[in-house]
């Protein structure tokens, strides 16, 4: 009988765990598709957005908000980065990524190198959640997979 129960709690459990992580991977999509990539926006638009982020991720990681004149070489500095290594990204996936990610010391301060710590594995994460998306769609048949794309 205890033998039957633990195979039931490891069931349910694998069935949590599958379960929690397809409601992960549901939630980074629908955060992919909650507003426009930063690399579309007008360059007014990306500055002013980068500023905002700046803000939303200091509050999240507790860094040191530096100096004004620095304040705007590092919102200078993170625009670049941004549009030249992840114009594909929103500034709601950008948030998620350092509410949900998995660095234990920060510093500090705020830099580039550490937001690409943050950055990359949310970019895994995405990915992964893409891919296993796209995998259940090939499982659905034919005139169901239609009516999927569709939305």
């Amino acid at each position: 009988e205890l033998n039957r129960q633990t195979q039931h709690l490891v069931i349910s459990n694998e069935k949590e765990k599958n379960y929690t992580a397809k409601s992960k991977e549901k939630r980074i999509l629908e955060i992919k598709a909650k507003s426009i990539p930063i690399g579309r926006m007008s360059e007014d638009e990306q500055r002013l957005t980068v500023y905002r982020l700046l803000f939303n991720i200091n509050a999240i990681t507790g860094w040191q908000m530096p100096e004004e004149e620095i304040a705007d070489i590092l919102i200078e500095q993170l625009q670049t980065k941004i549009i030249e290594s992840y114009p594909f990204l929103n500034p709601h996936e950008i948030t998620f990524a350092f509410r949900n990610n998995s660095v234990k010391e920060y510093g500090k301060n705020f830099n580039l190198y550490t937001f690409d710590e943050v950055i990359l594995p949310y970019i895994e994460k995405r990915k992964q959640a893409e891919y296993e998306i796209q995998k259940e769609l090939k499982k659905l048949p034919s005139t169901q997979r239609q009516n999927n794309n569709k939305r």
